[in-house]
């Protein structure tokens, strides 16, 4: 209890001080860029170049050739324009997804109506097929390719293939006996262009339609797409397929998140075989949909899933566009957020741990809407997010780039007491600084503490993210008790320890009222507002563990200036209800009190 200022406790405290890294606190912004002219202009795909850049893929109707045109800009590291191309006819065509590949040029896939074989609606609108374009390092075309047929094909997602060749996940009705529906579409072509083989997913005589979002080629050579299915009902749900390396289905399953409308818009396979997406569960009976991020194991099963936003309660509305496993395990998520009832969204960017437990999330955005649609961890360990603005720029929408930086790791530091002290009422003038247990509650007498740790390390300005206090379960042991228990902290008046009882707070000076002084998180004197609690339940046996109070606004006025008076601990109520923990004068070291900080 008192500290013996020796070198062996000096080496003690040292040891006992373990720094640890965390990541709690949202990253800063590094710059954002804007493209486009005076009409609409959007990116829908970024992927990081081998340069140290960045590669976009969208479409624009600022520029090109007429009606809409599919996209191409090339930026260096500070996202400064390299150049930019447009492909295109008089029509409407634009691009969706790109990835630079390994000859150092760029493919990009969407859709074309100035070109292939699509055909016209009954007003004469052009219908578009799918489109493939093979740039060199420069922007300029290679070759390119369309694919489908009289009716609506769509490409939304490319990527290059361990053979050279390219899969790409689209829409399409043409592959439809009567064009009436969208059996989801899966085309492998070879290095050139030249299609391999197709396939689609839907069956003739069950009405569903899939649309394939997303597509990753899988470690065993195989493929995994992502989209959803819609039922005869009008209900949307996920949809998950995986195929081997010539297009056969291996399996296929679906996912519902609730009455409403499901989409999902991202797939990658993870570093454990299984496969991680990310999309908008709809909700239930008309509630704002919410930024879902789903897990599965390498058969599709699901391991766990994660909702952000959503749900009147929370007054938000969320959608995921895209997700990537960062380079701890985790995953980046973005997509869009809005406040129920809003229309204009902002861009969400939220990071989670390997288990979708959320670290951090962010938003960028103005006044008007603002979305995203792709996300990369970037070369430096920071976030790559593209997407749309209409808050900023020089036209109605303008593609939107923003580069995040990498995350700060925050420093977790665990300390252990420098004094802790009894007060009991049954001895109410005795200094109990040796004894191996903090009690609390009351048996025969009542039972306070108080405790004490050393935070002179850290600067007046520095932010704590997070304050744990842990206290060892000592007494009862292995047993139910008659009454709750609920352990609250407070900030206790000063004290010394050579001198601190139930009656006195230092030599000759008596506590008012006796049995110790207190604020609350109020400032209020005496109140009953504490700073962290924790109920330990009469039926229950909190035996051989830690218990945890959140002391984060307590540790942060200390740190922020308030005089370090430590921790207060007392029960709510006082009577039949005695408990005990144990102290940092126990002679287990892993069972003694600590606290454990982490700085942003």
């Amino acid at each position: 209890m008192n500290s013996k200022i020796t070198v062996l406790l000096a080496a003690l405290i040292l040891f006992a001080i373990i720094p640890t890294v965390v990541q709690a606190v949202a990253p800063a912004e590094q710059w954002n860029k804007t493209f486009g002219g005076t009409s609409d202009d959007v990116v829908k795909s970024v992927q990081n170049t081998s340069d140290g850049g960045y590669i976009l893929s969208g479409t624009t109707s600022s520029y090109g050739a007429g009606g809409s045109d599919a996209w191409l800009i090339k930026v260096d590291s500070s996202g400064n324009q390299t150049w930019y191309k447009t492909f295109g006819g008089t029509l409407d065509d634009g691009a969706n997804s790109v990835q630079q590949i390994s000859d150092g040029g760029y493919i990009l896939a969407g859709a074309t109506a100035s070109y292939g074989a699509g055909g016209t609606d009954e007003y004469g609108r052009a219908y578009s097929d799918v489109w493939l374009i093979k740039v060199d390092s420069s922007g300029n075309q290679t070759w390119n390719k369309t694919y489908g047929g009289s009716n609506y094909d769509h490409a939304f997602s490319v990527q290059q293939t361990s053979d050279g060749g390219y899969i790409i996940a689209a829409d399409t009705n043409s592959s439809s006996p009567d064009s009436s529906y969208s059996p989801g579409w899966l085309i492998k072509v070879d290095s050139d262009g030249n299609q391999q083989w197709n396939t689609t997913f839907a069956k003739t005589d069950d009405g569903f339609d899939y649309h394939a979002s997303s597509v990753d080629q899988t470690s065993d050579g195989g493929y995994i797409i992502a989209g959803w299915v819609e039922r005869p009902t009008s209900v949307l749900d996920f949809w998950l397929s995986k195929v081997d390396s010539e297009g056969n289905q291996i399996w296929s399953t679906g996912f519902s998140g609730g009455a409403g409308y499901d989409f999902a818009n991202s797939v990658q396979q993870t570093s454990d075989g299984g496969y991680i997406l990310a999309g908008e569960a709809g909700g239930d009976l008309g509630d704002p949909g919410a930024a879902w991020l789903f897990k599965t194991d390498s058969n599709g099963n699901m391991t766990w899933d994660k909702r952000f936003g959503g749900g009147y309660e929370t007054d938000v509305a969320g959608c995921a566009y895209s997700v990537y496993q960062t380079s701890d395990g985790g995953y980046i998520l973005a997509g869009t957020v809005r406040s129920y009832g809003v229309p204009d969204t902002d861009v969400w960017l939220i990071k989670v741990d390997s288990n979708g437990n959320q670290q951090w999330t962010t938003k960028f955005g103005g006044t008007e809407g603002d979305s995203v649609y792709s996300v990369q961890q970037a070369s430096d360990g920071g976030y790559i997010v593209a997407g749309e603005t209409m808050s900023y720029g020089a036209g109605s929408a303008d593609a939107w780039l923003i580069k995040v930086a990498p995350e700060t790791p925050s420093v977790s530091m665990t300390l252990t007491p420098t004094y802790d002290n009894n007060l009991r009422e049954s001895s109410a003038c005795s200094v109990l600084s040796t004894a191996t247990y903090l009690d609390v509650g009351k048996s025969k007498s009542r039972a306070r503490d108080v405790m004490l740790f050393d935070l002179s390390m850290y600067d007046k300005d520095d932010t704590i993210s997070q304050a744990t206090l842990s206290l060892y379960w000592y007494y009862p042991a292995g047993k139910t008790r008659t009454s709750d228990t609920v352990v609250e902290v407070y900030r206790p008046g000063a004290w010394n320890p050579k001198y601190v009882t139930w009656y006195y707070y230092d030599y000759r000076k008596a506590w008012t009222p006796v049995g110790g002084a207190w604020f609350d998180v109020n400032g209020v004197a005496q109140g009953s507002a504490p700073y962290a609690s924790v109920t330990f339940p009469a039926g229950t046996v909190p035996d051989n563990q830690y218990h945890e109070f959140d002391v984060t606004q307590l540790v942060q006025e200390y740190v922020s200036g308030t005089t370090n008076t430590g921790f207060f601990l007392k029960a709510r109520t006082e009577g039949d209800n005695y408990i005990a923990f144990y102290s940092s004068d126990w002679s287990n070291a892993d069972q003694r009190p600590k606290l454990t900080v982490t700085k942003a």
